[in-house]
């Protein structure tokens, strides 16, 4: 009430409260000591979800709180709204900010393939490649046979979709005749070598 009265905070159309100002919210947050300021933030972060807030919206306050993991998930949550707008560049930097709080080799390789499928809708087939080759790296760091594997088929499928048709049919008929490709892949392996 004494917020509102020295009309540092207004009631919006909605009823909730809202600062006057961002400098006025601004200054407030920087006068808070580090970890009130973590539980507020974890405590903003609780109420938008609650809210049904943008992902993207929890996720900041929950790297404000120091929760990496959770903003993650919330930043996945938001790439992947993103996508279902068909708005490329917001799922991009989600996924950029999702690689940025350090996850994990085998979510590191997960996050990089869906960052290859967003720049292959987006028509970015040489930047496509570079995360293709990203999710494989990782995978490979992370010991994971199945994720390397997922990345070279996705790999392989986006050139057989591209002007590089023949590598992709180079790659799968290599690591079909290597018996490389995991017997829940080869189907995949198959169909995208029958789509040639």
């Amino acid at each position: 009430e004494q917020a509102l009265h020295q009309h540092v905070l207004q009631r919006g159309a909605d009823g909730r409260l809202r600062f006057r100002h961002p400098l006025l919210a601004d200054a407030l947050v920087a006068g808070l000591q580090p970890e009130r300021r973590r539980v507020l933030h974890r405590r903003l972060a609780a109420s938008l979800e609650r809210q049904g807030a943008a992902p993207g919206r929890i996720a900041r306050h929950l790297e404000a709180a120091g929760a990496l993991a959770q903003a993650q998930r919330w930043r996945l949550a938001a790439a992947t709204a993103a996508e279902s707008l068909a708005e490329h560049q917001v799922a991009l930097d989600e996924y950029e900010a999702a690689l940025a709080l350090g996850p994990t080799a085998g979510e590191a390789a997960r996050i990089h393939l869906r960052r290859a499928r967003v720049l292959q809708r987006a028509g970015r087939p040489q930047d496509a490649d570079l995360a293709f080759e990203a999710a494989e790296q990782e995978a490979l760091k992370a010991g994971d046979g199945t994720a390397v594997m997922a990345a070279m088929l996705a790999k392989a499928e986006h050139w057989t979709c591209s002007s590089r048709m023949d590598e992709g049919q180079a790659l799968v008929d290599g690591l079909l005749e290597d018996g490389l490709v995991l017997p829940l892949q080869q189907a995949e392996a198959l169909e995208i070598r029958a789509d040639v």
